[in-house]
């Protein structure tokens, strides 16, 4: 087995690039892209890099990245792509566990990542072009050395091929490896999934572009972008995410479908081009990676004219959750719903794994789900009997309609309430003035954890504002005991909150005022 032949096996009609800003953009057809993999993967084996040994990737989205990965995939190396954002310390320790053979890198690592990198005598390759670094070698002239015969061997079920560090809802990222025969399993369901977007009377996944606006260090860049490969549509990354250049773009190429995490679509209906944009080739805006308000809901599908569908999966595998097609283009979806059972088993399941039918963890169970963390203790925590335990609350209503509630460590006590902070959240983001919230409990002496919200507001609010619209809006016991106001949520990722960052804060915003308060 060897997932690159998925790509790259027999020819196609279809295109790569990435783009900078509005217009610059860098192309490869299919043939070039074929032959700058098989260029890269002579090279490697030149510098003595083999199967079984690690690549680590540090760049933006480029088309580099995705050569490299399907390099990786093709003579079975493991790709491993970070992202170039990532800090100092972080970056040493991804460094000093995974201990990689080769790295190609966008910028100059930081010293003592290079020296890190160095101590593993660690084959270093610049995508820029003269290289800063003197022991360090040119992509460009590289490929181009590396002859153009592209040999795909067949590797085990179980041969490593691509390691993702997700950062999940923790801080602490999870360390996710697809194997070959894994990822074969994954595209063949995510086609399917992708599937449900295309109506008979125009087949989308055969004539639409794929715009891919997250970055390709996470798993949906990267098979979002694959994806358009695989159905022999043109595929087009973003370098860093900019709103009026996602939108132009979306016009220039008449992409049917975006795929964005809610945040990035908050930027986008702040930018001026949308009410001019050419939003005629345009069939549905798709949002994932985190909740999303009916609020923003309702607004997106009024800017962009089109539905606005909610998707969920995990990097770990894909959920079995989904929209059809019928109920897609018959624009017959509830606000907020992720979808019912398109492929697989689903249940939700109480602490101690009885089932439940409204409400609890969801627990999947489909040919995708595998033992994917190279911590082993992980594996036995997630999984039990083929089945996979996501961590994520969710309620099904009569019809079999998935809500997500939130993460399941999430939840927290006040006077024998059960609280979920991703529902104080979605009921605070119905007041237009609020532009982004974070929940978390904070430690109140005497009473114990109390709830708590940080928030990002559009125009000035006050603490007693925010308190008595979850008095009208919502349960006493959701009302926040202590509210605190900024510039930014902390983030994970691309639109991702950082939870315990915004519950240190909270509590350390918390303290401090009762200290002015008893001073």
């Amino acid at each position: 087995m060897n997932v690159g032949r998925l790509f790259l096996g027999s020819p196609r009609e279809t295109t790569l690039a990435h783009v900078w800003g509005a217009q610059s953009e860098v192309t490869r057809t299919w043939e070039e892209l074929h032959d700058n993999v098989a260029g890269l993967c002579a090279a490697l084996r030149e510098l003595g890099v083999g199967p079984g040994e690690r690549i680590l990737v540090l760049s933006s989205s480029r088309v580099e990245v995705i050569e490299s990965i399907l390099a990786a995939f093709s003579m079975g190396t493991t790709a491993m792509p970070v992202s170039p954002l990532t800090g100092r310390t972080m970056l040493q320790a991804i460094v000093g566990k995974m201990k990689p053979t080769c790295c190609i890198f966008e910028e100059v690592p930081d010293p003592d990542v290079l020296r890190a990198l160095d101590e593993l005598s660690c084959k270093l390759i610049s995508l820029n072009d003269p290289v800063a670094i003197p022991h360090a070698h040119a992509y460009r002239p590289l490929i181009e050395a590396g002859g153009r015969s592209l040999v795909l061997p067949s590797f085990e079920d179980q041969h490593p091929a691509l390691i993702i560090h997700s950062s999940g809802s923790t801080g602490t990222p999870k360390v996710v490896e697809m194997t070959h025969g894994a990822l074969v399993r994954y595209f063949e369901y995510h086609n399917f999934v992708w599937s449900q977007y295309a109506d008979a009377s125009d087949s989308l996944a055969a004539t639409s572009p794929m715009v891919t606006g997250l970055p390709l260090h996470h798993l949906a860049g990267i098979s979002t972008c694959l994806q358009g490969i695989l159905n022999r549509r043109g595929s087009y990354l973003m370098t860093y995410f900019l709103p009026h250049a996602y939108l132009k773009l979306i016009e220039r190429t008449r992409c049917a479908s975006m795929l964005l995490v809610p945040s990035l679509y908050r930027s986008l209906l702040n930018d001026p081009y949308l009410r001019e944009m050419d939003r005629s080739a345009l069939r549905c805006c798709i949002l994932g990676g985190e909740a999303c308000p009916k609020e923003l809901i309702r607004r997106i599908e009024a800017a962009f004219g089109v539905p606005a569908v909610v998707v969920y999966s995990t990097t770990e595998c894909l959920s079995g959750i989904g929209h059809s097609r019928r109920e897609i283009f018959a624009q017959n979806i509830k606000p907020g719903s992720c979808g019912r059972q398109l492929f697989g088993e689903l249940s939700l399941r109480d602490v101690d794994g009885s089932v439940r039918e409204d409400f609890g963890e969801l627990w999947v169970r489909n040919a995708t789900v595998h033992a994917c963390y190279l911590d082993h203790e992980m594996n036995d925590a997630r999984l039990r009997g083929g089945w996979f335990r996501t961590g994520d609350l969710f309620a099904r209503d009569e019809d079999g309609d998935f809500f997500h509630r939130g993460r399941v460590d999430d939840m927290f006590i006040c006077n024998g309430k059960n609280i979920y902070p991703l529902e104080m959240e979605l009921l605070l983001m119905q007041h237009p003035s609020v532009e982004a919230v974070c929940a978390a409990p904070v430690s109140f002496p005497h009473k114990g954890p109390v709830p708590a919200v940080l928030v990002v507001s559009s125009q000035p609010l006050t603490s007693r504002e925010v308190q008595d619209h979850f008095r009208r809006n919502g349960p006493p016991h959701l009302v926040p005991q202590f509210v605190m106001f900024a510039d930014g949520l902390p983030l994970l990722g691309p639109g991702k909150a950082d939870r315990r960052q915004a519950a240190t804060l909270l509590q350390s915003g918390f303290e401090s005022r009762r200290v002015t308060a008893s001073g």
